[in-house]
């Protein structure tokens, strides 16, 4: 289980101006294809502004990036995860993240 978080003081240092922690408390997994950006490039925005993200599910993941997720791909969620904890995660689009992050704020 790889979890990545990169450190904001750290971050502030090289960059010489502090992010926003709009992501705090929040780690995400991708699953499936995004929109515009490659996974790569949302999981540093991610990371630039205080949040986390899994390579694999588990049971720390708040949010799963998705553009179009199979029936095939849930019940494979509901079996790692647990019914419980897979209910209390949000689906979301990769459009949040940009959305996020624009508006300086964590969109519903």
């Amino acid at each position: 289980r790889k979890l990545h978080q990169l450190d904001n003081n750290e971050e502030t240092d090289k960059s010489g101006s502090g992010r926003d922690a709009i992501f705090a408390g929040v780690t995400i997994y991708f699953n499936g294809r995004t929109n515009d950006l490659s996974s790569f490039h949302l999981n540093k925005l991610v990371m630039l502004n205080g949040g986390n993200f899994c390579v694999h599910p588990n049971q720390n993941v708040t949010h799963c990036v998705t553009t179009n997720l199979s029936r095939s791909k849930i019940n494979r969620a509901l079996q790692k995860m647990g019914k419980l904890k897979t209910h209390r995660m949000h689906y979301v689009s990769s459009d949040w993240i940009t959305d996020s992050v624009k508006h300086k704020t964590l969109m519903p």
